[in-house]
């Protein structure tokens, strides 16, 4: 099950009061291992740019990978720029043995059986959550940077609440440092992520769910039925939409020139970007 999906059932179930933030949500997929992926430094034009005209590709952006799902949201309307604050929701599975997998390359073996060793110890479907603010973006040392301020934390299932939401200032010194390091980190890579956008090697494309988006009034439209945009090679793309190899122009005029209904669906054509 996608993390994003087990958010919307612990939402549903113990949290309904962030029922508007998933509602509003626009979900993005990853099938990646963030830090085998993500480009770690950028040229001084990139600085630049991602640091004066960064911005949310909605006001309420999902961003799912193998590791976990952060939402993040403007606080204001046309936000632009690295260093606006910005409000996050982060939700992480707890239940995963192969969580290590997802964790920077050096561990040791012994790392690696702490973190199967953690996950056998909770329930199927657990996550930790976190929500906050980012109090500070910034480019430093060819790096992204993230400080922030955490509000609640919590763990649960969708089937029961394994403790309860907790303001971060009632948590113990160290457990409260310890999970802001861990919120500001999954933000700069939910940050990291959305750069993606940009790289002449990839688009985003939509998939639409082909299932009736109504549901129940208490419930919240899961990724099977609301649209999804997916991370994709510019090789997955020709195949996807049978264009024929990629002939090496720049991506927005490929796929620019296929017929409207493929145009609509590839996020940097859409937006121009």
């Amino acid at each position: 099950m996608r993390i994003f999906d087990r958010l919307c059932g612990i939402v549903e179930r113990h949290l309904p009061d962030l029922r508007p933030v998933l509602d509003q949500a626009q979900l993005f997929s990853l099938d990646i291992t963030p830090h085998r992926l993500l480009r770690k430094s950028l040229t001084t034009m990139e600085l630049t740019q991602v640091r004066d005209h960064f911005a949310l590709p909605f006001p309420v952006t999902a961003i799912e990978d193998r590791a976990g799902c952060t939402i993040l949201m403007d606080t204001a309307p046309g936000q632009r720029g690295i260093d606006r604050q910005r409000v996050f929701l982060d939700c992480l599975a707890l239940d995963d043995p192969d969580a290590h997998e997802h964790c920077q390359d050096d561990l040791t073996a012994q790392d690696v059986q702490m973190f199967r060793s953690a996950a056998c110890s909770f329930p199927t479907g657990a996550c930790c959550l976190a929500m906050g603010a980012i109090r500070q973006a910034h480019w430093e040392s060819r790096q992204c940077l993230v400080e922030c301020d955490l509000t609640w934390f919590a763990m649960a299932s969708e089937i029961e609440m394994l403790a309860p939401r907790i303001a971060a200032k009632c948590l113990p010194m160290n457990a409260s440092m310890a999970l802001v390091q861990q919120s500001a980190k999954n933000a700069q890579t939910a940050m990291e992520e959305l750069l993606l956008m940009r790289e002449p090697s990839r688009l985003f494309v939509e998939s639409r769910s082909e299932h009736p988006p109504v549901l129940a009034p208490d419930r919240v439209l899961r990724s099977d039925r609301r649209a999804v945009f997916h991370s994709k090679t510019l090789d997955e793309v020709a195949r996807l939409f049978d264009l024929g190899p990629y002939d090496g122009r720049d991506p927005v005029g490929w796929v620019g020139n296929a017929q409207t209904s493929i145009q609509d669906r590839c996020w940097r054509v859409r937006w121009g970007l």
